[in-house]
C-alpha cells in the first residue's frame, strides 16, 4: 500500500519527433515513450570534440522542454491526501511528520513524527485523523492530545472522506468494491467500525457527502443521491468524464468536474434538471468546494511552459482571485515526470471558504480569503 501523493489521470502522451545530431555521430529514437531516452554512438572518423556526457545532458534537456511544453498531465485521480483545513487550522501530513498551524495566529501548534504516512482529514468537529500504514493518529482540537487508533485498510484508490452531518464519523471508500466502510470516534476516543452499506448501481469512480449524511455517487446513467436509511434518487446524466462531484453551499445543488474543463453547479437529484452556474476552465487539474464557492487548481500555457493556476470562484462564477505555481522540474525525463509534478499539487479550500491550500508531501502553499499567500512551507 504505498503511499502515491501525485497519482493523476494521464491522456495520451504527445509523440514527438526529435532528431538530434552532435558532428553527424549521435542519433536519438525519434518517438518519445515512457522509457528513458536511448543515445547510440557511431563510428564516423575522428572523435567528436563533444562527450557523452554533454550530448546526454543535451537530450535530457530537450525532451524535458518538451514534457514541459506539450506532455499531457490530465486530472488528479484523488482529492487531496496530505492537507486538509479545519477552521482556522492547516493541517500537512509530511514525509516524516504531521503538523498542525493556526493560521490567524501564525504559529505552529503540533508537530508529530509519523512513519508510512496514507491519508489526513478534518472531521466536522475539529479533530484531526492521521491514516498511516500501521495505526491511526487522532488529535482532539483543543488541547491536542494524540492518542493511537488501530490501522484502517487503505489502498492505492481509497479515499478517505469526513461525514458532514455526524461530527466524529468518516467513511472509506475503495475502488475495488460498491460499499461505504464507516468508523465514529467515540466520547472515551476509541475507534467504533460501523456496518459496511453496500450502494446499489456505484459504478466505482465516485463519492461526495452532503451536509445532510446523504451521499451523492456516479452510477452507469447518472448520478445518485442516497440515504443511510435506504432511500435514493436518480438523475440520468453523462458522467463518462467526470472527476470531481462535489458539495455547494445549497444542499439541492452539486458542482460537477470533468475532465475537458466544463465545471457546472446542477441540481441535485430529486429535482426538475438545472444548471445554475457554468465555468469553462481548459486543463484544470483539481478542484475543492466550499460553502462560498470553488477553489480550481489549472495547468496554463504561458509562452513555451506551463504552470498552475490558483483561482477562487464565488457561486455564481466570479474569479474573486488568482496566484501561480511553477511545475516541479526535479526529473524532466524520468518516467514518473507527471507524478512528480502532480506530486504537491492538490488543493483543498476550508469549509467556510476563508482559507484555500495546495499543497502534498513536501510542500504546501496557504492564501487568505483575499488570496494572499500566508504560509509556505
Amino acid at each position: 500500500m504505498a503511499q502515491h501523493p501525485g497519482r493523476t489521470r494521464r491522456g495520451s502522451a504527445t509523440i514527438v519527433a526529435l532528431t538530434l545530431s552532435v558532428s553527424a555521430a549521435c542519433e536519438r529514437d525519434p518517438s518519445l515513450s515512457e522509457s528513458p531516452p536511448r543515445v547510440t554512438f557511431h563510428d564516423a572518423g575522428p572523435a567528436p570534440s563533444t562527450s557523452a556526457p554533454a550530448v546526454a545532458s543535451a537530450v535530457a534537456k530537450v525532451i524535458g522542454s518538451l514534457r514541459e511544453r506539450s506532455l499531457d498531465i490530465g486530472t488528479r485521480e484523488l482529492p487531496a491526501e496530505s492537507i486538509a483545513l479545519g477552521g482556522d487550522r492547516f493541517i500537512h501530513l509530511g514525509a516524516k511528520e504531521l503538523s498542525i498551524r493556526d493560521l490567524r495566529k501564525g504559529k505552529t501548534l503540533v508537530t508529530v513524527p509519523v512513519q508510512e504516512p496514507r491519508r489526513v482529514l478534518s472531521l466536522r468537529d475539529g479533530t484531526t485523523l492521521a491514516l498511516c500504514a500501521g495505526k491511526t493518529l487522532l488529535l482532539s482540537k483543543r488541547k491536542h492530545e494524540l492518542s493511537e487508533l488501530r490501522r484502517i485498510p487503505l489502498f492505492t484508490q481509497s479515499v478517505v472522506i469526513p461525514d458532514l452531518h455526524v461530527e466524529r464519523r468518516f467513511w472509506v471508500v475503495h475502488a475495488f468494491d460498491a460499499a461505504l466502510y464507516g468508523y465514529e470516534i467515540n466520547d472515551d476516543g476509541s475507534l467504533e467500525i460501523l456496518e459496511p452499506r453496500q450502494v446499489a448501481d456505484y459504478d466505482r469512480r465516485l463519492f461526495a457527502p452532503l451536509k445532510d449524511g446523504s451521499f451523492l455517487h456516479t452510477t452507469k446513467e447518472g448520478i445518485a443521491r442516497i440515504f443511510l436509511g435506504g432511500r435514493r434518487q436518480n438523475a440520468k446524466l453523462d458522467t463518462a468524464n467526470v472527476f470531481r462531484l462535489l458539495p455547494a453551499q445549497r444542499l439541492d445543488r452539486v458542482w460537477i468536474g470533468r475532465q475537458d474543463g466544463r465545471v457546472e453547479l446542477v441540481q441535485q437529484p430529486g429535482a426538475p434538471a438545472k444548471t445554475f452556474t457554468t465555468l469553462d476552465l481548459p486543463g484544470v487539474f483539481d478542484l475543492a468546494s466550499s460553502a462560498r464557492g470553488l477553489a480550481a487548481l489549472v495547468v496554463e500555457q504561458q509562452g513555451a511552459k506551463r504552470s498552475f493556476s490558483v483561482r477562487r470562484y464565488a457561486e455564481d462564477g466570479r474569479l474573486l482571485w488568482q496566484d501561480s505555481l511553477p511545475f516541479e522540474l526535479d526529473a524532466p525525463t524520468g518516467d514518473d515526470w507527471v507524478a512528480r509534478v502532480a506530486r504537491n499539487r492538490g488543493i483543498t479550500v476550508s469549509p467556510d471558504g476563508g482559507w484555500v491550500a495546495v499543497g502534498g508531501p513536501d510542500a504546501a502553499v496557504v492564501w487568505d480569503k483575499q488570496g494572499k499567500r500566508v504560509l509556505q512551507e
